[in-house]
């Protein structure tokens, strides 16, 4: 497919969906995914029915972008209703695509930082950073918790409760570099500072959402990490050894020619 080559020349990595469920189905199974690029023709219903229903769904959180021959009037404002990010006309070409497309990725949070950037921020070792991002996410679970107790009593020891535990998840998330949970965790002491009861549900909702990617990208974190470190160790093992030049020995006799 020619936009997987677009998108691949310039560094984004590619899920590629033949229909809507495929799609829908590896959304949930690739958390981390930031855009959706979806066509307007699809085999089981059309691509503006699909982002529809998913940004329905509280679970995702995702940018958009239509991608179709279609360019009527009606086609597009049904796509700008969707509050997508912008449609591409077919036939592609290259430089705007790219283009596009990174001007849309560029404004999208990271989910999560790389360790090795936090650890240098932070000063601290690789094994402090496993052990605040283990503290976050026991934060989340007490949080989620105290948050759901919202939807079935008013008492204002429990909203403040509920607002300092999304203070700290603010100030800890953006500590590890979890930027996405952090802009939620903001908004969310808003909401509790508010007393918005009706924005409760979307606020759990929201903790359990990040909470899933944030572990999705660790744990492809780790996998990267163990790739590299498989790499080095063979360079390692292939590199030439350096054969280490003779010493001299310490009793060399000195031969003198004498004239006869």
């Amino acid at each position: 497919m020619m936009l997987s080559k677009i998108l691949q020349r310039i560094g984004v990595e590619v899920l590629e969906a033949g229909s809507t469920s495929e799609a829908e189905s590896l959304l949930r199974s690739h958390p981390d995914v930031m855009l959706v690029i979806s066509d307007i023709l699809m085999p089981e219903d059309d691509g503006i029915e699909f982002i529809a229903r998913i940004q329905k769904d509280p679970m995702f959180n995702l940018k958009v972008l239509f991608c179709s021959s279609l360019r009527d009037r009606e086609t597009i404002v049904r796509a700008r209703d969707l509050s997508a990010e912008g449609f591409i006309i077919k036939p592609l070409k290259p430089s705007y695509v790219a283009q596009k497309v990174q001007e849309v990725l560029s404004k999208v949070e990271p989910a999560l930082e790389p360790p090795r950037v936090v650890c240098r921020r932070l000063g601290i070792q690789e094994a402090d950073y496993e052990s605040l991002l283990a503290g976050l996410f026991r934060n989340i679970e007490e949080e989620k918790g105290r948050v759901a107790l919202l939807e079935t009593e008013d008492r204002e020891e429990s909203w403040n409760t509920a607002l300092v535990g999304m203070n700290d998840i603010h100030v800890n998330s953006a500590q590890l570099g979890a930027n996405r949970l952090k802009d939620l965790a903001q908004s969310g002491v808003g909401c509790l500072r508010s007393r918005q009861k009706q924005a409760v549900g979307a606020l759990l909702h929201g903790l359990e959402r990040e909470v899933s990617v944030i572990r999705y990208v660790r744990e492809r974190q780790k996998q990267r990490e163990e790739a590299l470190r498989q790499i080095r160790e063979k360079d390692r093992d292939l590199a030439p050894r350096k054969v280490p030049e003779p010493k001299e020995r310490a009793d060399r006799i000195t031969v003198r020619r004498t004239a006869r």
